[in-house]
């Protein structure tokens, strides 16, 4: 019997609120280097490196996530 197919989509997004919506793993890059990956609740409540969460900060702050 075979296994069923999975499906793989990657998408690059400047729209979290999308990222953390539909995706199961999120990537954050900064000048084309993944600097931190992880699922969205975990990126997304407890970001580990500095720069993504000033970024995550800023763009709630705008009222944007």
């Amino acid at each position: 019997m075979k296994s069923p197919a999975r499906s793989i989509l990657n998408s690059s997004t400047h729209e979290m609120g999308f990222a953390r919506d539909i995706a199961s793993r999120v990537c954050f890059l900064e000048e084309g280097r993944i600097i931190e990956q992880a699922p969205p609740a975990e990126l997304f409540t407890d970001p580990r490196d500095d720069r993504t969460r000033r970024f995550l900060r800023r763009i709630v702050d705008a009222g944007r996530l």
